[in-house]
């Protein structure tokens, strides 16, 4: 992973005054962009001397990810940023390019207090662009997957159900154990 060459940071406008969001200018040559690569680079830009009268660009506590799952799985990366939206250069067109953030999730919040979440992306001259959500399995209520299975199949022998399939195999069985026995 690496730092994003060529990017920079808008702090302000071409007055001075502040710019809310702030933007990750990510230069064309770039290409597409990994979400390990918007930390590394967010990182390293409000690092800077310049940079240190602003608030941070990354949220970093809730910047996390990476825990390993097996030998060949780990989960996805997210970066949260806050108030910081990337922006890939403007190009001359006619036709446009389609730029990608992938493997990880990107998200920007407005502030740390409030954590509303804002448009992670700034509009770019011909260029349309896609974030590629890494979604790792999860599981939101273990308490439902154990009601699930333990609920008696007799409550659930209608016709057409797979109870009514178990219950209807497990009679056919019996009856195929008997003539077997009988003879």
């Amino acid at each position: 992973m690496a730092e994003i060459t060529g990017a920079t940071v808008t702090y302000t406008d071409y007055t001075g005054a502040p710019t809310d969001p702030r933007l990750l200018n990510v230069p064309d040559a770039w290409g597409d962009v990994k979400v390990q690569d918007l930390v590394d680079t967010l990182s390293a830009k409000q690092a800077e001397l310049d940079a240190l009268v602003y608030d941070a660009l990354l949220d970093i506590p809730d910047t996390s990810g990476k825990q390993v799952l097996s030998a060949t799985k780990s989960v996805g990366i997210t970066c949260v940023s806050i108030r910081a939206q990337v922006k890939f250069e403007d190009l001359p067109g006619p036709s446009y390019t389609i730029k990608r953030i992938t493997d990880g999730n990107f998200v920007s919040i407005d502030n740390e207090a409030d954590r509303n979440q804002i448009e992670e992306m700034a509009n770019s001259t011909f260029v349309n662009w896609k974030t590629e959500a890494d979604v790792s399995a999860a599981l939101l209520n273990p308490d439902i997957s154990a009601a699930v299975w333990d609920v008696p199949q007799a409550d659930h022998v209608d016709a057409g159900t797979t109870g009514e399939s178990l219950d209807d195999a497990a009679a056919k069985a019996a009856l195929a154990a008997a003539l077997a026995a009988s003879q």
